[in-house]
């Protein structure tokens, strides 16, 4: 059982990475839907403080997955009632270290690697207290050109079992799943990627994920589909979101 945080799935690396290193202590329940790469943190230690080297690892793992890195990370802090937390302020503290760590209006939270405030044993404090904020952590795939080729896709699977090995330790990597796929999903019904090759085949969006509790329609690509041409094309309209799957 992970506990303190409640996971729609445990392809979250983040709520992993926090689990086995015990940064928090809050109850956990898991959401009906398996698709999801979402963590909602309950709470945070009084006074809403967290050790700066457990942050640092995860921002260290995704960085190493290539220039630019092929997977990100992308933390939200949230008010109890999931409204942005407009009055939150964040600073990274230590000995010999005082920074601000910005915090855009939406909540999203810039994590610097900083070795020297790693070092210093520095840890990243708010002005909330404890139970007042949640956290949505989110590792997301990452592609820099368009269209998408298939080989790009199975590349970025296999980053994101790099962050997963890199800061899981090896008794939970014998017992805790791994991502398979991507799914790239859609705002609206009735769509469909073109897998452009030799010959072009659509897959269907028929499988649902939620973002922010709204309902995405995603098209499933996993890692080994030996009928898929490696230089092949994923042709979509603009504004799709690629998620991590099992």
């Amino acid at each position: 059982m992970i506990p303190f945080c409640r996971a729609r799935d445990l392809l979250n690396l983040a709520c992993l990475l926090l689990a086995a290193t015990s940064l928090a202590n809050a109850s956990t329940t898991e959401a009906d839907d398996a698709s999801t790469a979402q963590v909602e943190v309950s709470s945070l230690r009084a006074p809403a403080a967290i050790p700066y080297k457990l942050a640092y690892h995860l921002m260290r793992a995704v960085a190493q997955t290539g220039e630019p890195p092929r997977v990100t990370a992308h933390v939200r802090l949230f008010g109890a009632d999931k409204s942005p937390a407009s009055t939150l302020k964040l600073r990274l503290l230590g000995p010999n270290t005082d920074q601000p760590i910005p915090v855009s209006p939406t909540g999203e939270v810039s994590i610097p690697l900083d070795e020297a405030a790693l070092n210093d044993g520095a840890e990243i404090v708010s002005n909330k207290k404890k139970g007042a904020l949640k956290a949505s952590i989110a590792l997301q795939p990452h592609f820099t050109t368009t269209p998408v080729r298939y080989r790009d896709l199975v590349a970025t699977i296999h980053s994101a079992r790099q962050v997963r090995d890199e800061i899981l330790p090896w008794y939970l990597r014998l017992v805790l799943p791994t991502v398979n796929a991507i799914n790239v999903c859609f705002a609206g019904t009735d769509q469909a990627v073109t897998v452009h090759a030799a010959t072009d085949v659509r897959r269907i969006a028929d499988r649902i994920d939620t973002e922010d509790d709204v309902a995405l329609h995603c098209a499933r690509f996993a890692a080994n589909e030996s009928d898929i041409a490696t230089d092949a094309e994923l042709i979509t309209p603009p504004g799709v979101t690629y998620r991590f799957a099992m």
